[in-house]
């Protein structure tokens, strides 16, 4: 820690209380005597943070509906219009930041604000390792375009319709990130295997 304070020109409070921040959202464990570990996403996390997505966001996107105001349909309208426009533009960073924001301020509508940013949080975990659909296997519009059928429903005020949207929605992200991340983690088992049987002459 004290090495990190030194390189970053700061003292070890801020550091300290980042590193706490890290260790809270999952991205980093302390050990006694040994300092901090990043911790590494494995397909099996990813699984288990979409999974508990699944569980939150179903049932809450439900209760948003019954309580949504014109207000929060024209914020809401905001980030799907916004994000349409970065997606056109090939802005992945601004589509991705449009995507959480348009997700956190649906949830805030059943109420519930620490459910909300939790789920912000497990987001976070998989973003913060550079795990992401966009450019991989579904393009910037394609995103927009689920986040504007979302919308859609939303105005309709269908609740079931929208859960069931969430869900499909939810369920097409982990399908693209395991299959990445699986790949990855094949990819980097093949060159450690490769490394281990270099012929020494």
């Amino acid at each position: 820690m004290a090495e990190l304070a030194e390189s970053l020109h700061v003292s070890r409070t801020p550091v300290r209380e980042a590193l706490i921040d890290l260790a809270g959202r999952g991205m980093v464990r302390f050990e006694r005597n040994r300092g901090v570990r990043v911790l590494q996403m494995s397909a099996d996390d990813l699984e288990e943070i979409i999974a508990i997505r699944v569980l939150l966001e179903v049932p809450t996107v439900r209760q948003a509906v019954r309580q949504m105001t014109t207000a929060a349909l024209e914020e809401l309208e905001s980030f799907v219009r916004a994000m349409e426009k970065a997606a056109a533009k090939h802005d992945e960073a601004s589509v991705g930041a449009l995507d959480r924001a348009f997700h956190h301020a649906l949830l805030l509508r059943a109420g519930n604000r620490r459910l909300a940013d939790y789920v912000d949080r497990l987001r976070d975990m998989i973003r913060s390792r550079g795990i992401t659909t966009a450019g991989e296997s579904r393009t910037l519009q394609q995103i927009a375009q689920e986040h504007r059928d979302l919308l859609d429903l939303v105005r309709a005020g269908d609740a079931k319709a929208v859960s069931d949207a969430m869900q499909a929605h939810i369920a097409h992200t982990r399908e693209i990130l395991i299959a990445q991340q699986r790949s990855r983690e094949a990819e980097d088992l093949g060159k450690k295997r490769s490394r281990e049987h270099v012929p020494v002459g």
